[in-house]
């Protein structure tokens, strides 16, 4: 089997943000017996910055420099009030457009990445939080059914079903 190489693109400012801090464990967790994967993280430096020149020139300098096989990227975003009518309604049409135009997956939190993990918003410390989920073996406890969701809820993702799709390729 050919290795892949999985790039991660969330709306975070650094690679040591909460949410990478969830998602990348959930992904090592759910691909602990594929090692032929390699994961990369880039930080999308804000919501709206997922098709900006800069960090489509870091996703194409990570595609060349990976030499083992073929490269995915999942861009990670939170749908925030995607429930009402909205801006991020908006949003998440224009993201996913975009990820189809480029041969990209999209990976949505609904609503955000600490809703799906922890059934709840975080407002504060979310790193604390995170780092606390963590240590106390949260990770093992969640429900990895809140990751197969092929529809927007509070409290979903379509995670693992992307991850699926990525690997039989």
């Amino acid at each position: 089997m050919n290795s892949k190489q999985i790039i991660l693109v969330l709306e975070s400012k650094s690679h040591n943000d909460s949410d990478y801090m969830y998602v990348r464990t959930f992904i090592r967790k759910q691909l602990k017996d594929k090692t032929n994967i390699k994961n990369t993280s880039l930080p999308m430096n804000g919501k709206d910055n997922y098709n900006s020149k800069s960090l489509q020139s870091r996703i194409k300098q990570e595609i060349k420099k990976y030499k083992h096989g073929k490269s995915v990227v999942l861009i990670g975003y939170d749908t925030d009030n995607i429930d009402m009518v909205s801006k991020d309604d908006l949003y998440d049409k224009r993201i996913t457009e975009f990820c189809k135009l480029k041969g990209y997956y999209p990976v949505f939190f609904c609503r955000d990445v600490e809703e799906v993990f922890l059934g709840k918003r975080i407002s504060k410390n979310k790193t604390k939080e995170a780092i606390r989920f963590l240590r106390s073996g949260g990770i093992d406890k969640i429900k990895t059914e809140n990751f197969y969701s092929e529809n927007k809820r509070i409290g979903k993702s379509n995670l693992c079903l992307v991850l699926e799709r990525v690997l039989q390729e």
